[in-house]
């Protein structure tokens, strides 16, 4: 297969898929912090509601902080389960260049991208990484940007190909 022609129409899921394998090969501690702090935070509360169980005048402020730290935690990790679950539908506000479609001519040499408002010609050499997954391909002219492809818009020997290309790209990169 010498060129790969589609369109491609974002949505609010595809985005959603995007960053969270983004932020999860790129920062797999870092993105998830929230998560760590709440949990931290939720096995200090118990060992403080567990200390103050004894003697009830004596242990009020360690119950007290218990309880506290209990009701942090709990807003902690639902401020992150929120922001994970709501990631795609908010940036996909954020960005209103996706809701309109992109047209891709992928080859050899590298992708053609048309769209509302970009016009690029890229060869396979301006991208520094790539991330595949068997439903989705990430390219990454940079650690902060990065183009998705999400295999439901392909066909089987497409996206085959797609990979091909994005894996020299990732073997390009492990190599250098």
């Amino acid at each position: 297969m010498d060129s790969i022609s589609l369109t491609i129409q974002y949505s609010p899921e595809d985005l959603h898929e995007s960053y969270k394998l983004y932020f999860r090969h790129y920062y797999p501690i870092r993105s998830r912090l929230l998560l760590i702090l709440g949990a931290v935070t939720l096995v200090l509360s118990i060992l403080l509601l567990l200390i103050s169980s004894g003697d009830p005048d004596d242990m009020g402020l360690y119950r007290y902080l218990g309880w506290v730290f209990f009701i942090y935690a709990i807003v902690v990790v639902g401020i992150y389960l929120w922001r994970m679950h709501t990631l795609g539908r908010r940036m996909f506000k954020k960005m209103p260049d996706f809701q309109s479609p992109y047209s891709f001519q992928f080859s050899q040499r590298g992708i053609v991208t048309k769209g509302a408002s970009i016009a690029s010609d890229a060869e396979w050499s301006y991208y520094l990484d790539a991330i595949i997954t068997p439903d989705l391909i990430l390219l990454m002219p940079n650690k902060l940007r990065f183009i998705m492809f999400p295999r439901r818009y392909f066909t089987d020997d497409q996206f085959g190909q797609l990979t091909q290309w994005a894996e020299a790209v990732r073997t390009r990169r492990s190599g250098a």
